[in-house]
């Protein structure tokens, strides 16, 4: 009984009723993903206008408030703009996401820099870590 009543509470679709999602990473990939690459992006584009530190807290602080609106606005009340509940696996994608966009082009560019000359030709590779990840191939006449 004790049980039945847990399940049923977490199903309730009341607006301003709180709700936490139980559900896997891999229950919705898509959503999952879309969480981890729209982070990582905002997180770039606010590089642009404010320190590192600021940038990833921020996107970090929009992360954790979109779950808070997810587990207070159920989809079934006002549709796209709601959500199943809070959901820590969406934060953890949000959080994967800063960590890519931090190290993935430090690492890229420490792989890329190393490559000079390939092909015995003029030709050359180099990475740009300046923002997202670019590959600059260059030939030498």
């Amino acid at each position: 009984m004790a049980l039945t009543g847990s399940l049923s509470a977490n199903q309730n679709s009341e607006f301003g009723t709180w709700r936490m999602s139980q559900e896997p990473l891999t229950y919705n990939m898509s959503a999952s993903l879309t969480h981890m690459v729209g982070s990582a992006y905002i997180a770039n584009s606010l590089d642009k206008v404010m320190p590192w530190w600021q940038a990833d807290l921020a996107t970090l602080s929009f992360g954790l408030l979109w779950e808070v609106k997810d587990g207070w606005m159920p989809y079934e009340k006002v549709g796209a703009l709601g959500g199943e509940g809070f959901s820590a696996n969406d934060f953890k994608m949000d959080l994967l996401g800063v960590a890519i966009n931090r190290f993935l082009p430090v690492m890229l560019e420490k792989s890329f820099s190393t490559i000079q000359n390939f092909n015995r030709s003029n030709l050359s590779l180099g990475f740009s870590g300046q923002s997202y990840p670019k590959l600059i191939l260059s030939m030498g006449m």
